[in-house]
């Protein structure tokens, strides 16, 4: 099951003992608070997911699985680079 974070934790937790199956929770959520940041992610981990889903956040930051291991900070999404072809947002 994949779900989108919300504020409701409450659901999520109540949905997370009902499911036996595996649960993705993401931390983008479309159109609203840009939740990606890796204490969220340890956040959902501890409460009820098996896999986070960093939807823009990996997009913003094409190494992402290195930035925890080394302490970095996650850089901030900037949706106008997304997908437009050139360096911008990709190396940068």
């Amino acid at each position: 099951m994949h779900l989108a974070a919300t504020a409701d934790e409450d659901a999520l937790l109540r949905l997370r003992r009902t499911w036996p199956g595996t649960m993705i929770v993401s931390l983008t959520l479309p159109g609203g608070p840009k939740r990606t940041g890796m204490a969220e992610a340890d956040h959902w981990l501890g409460l009820a997911a098996d896999l986070i889903a960093f939807g823009r956040g990996f997009l913003a930051n094409p190494d992402l699985v290195e930035r925890p291991r080394s302490g970095l900070p996650l850089a901030p999404a900037d949706e106008n680079t997304f997908h437009q072809g050139g360096d911008a947002g990709y190396i940068t």
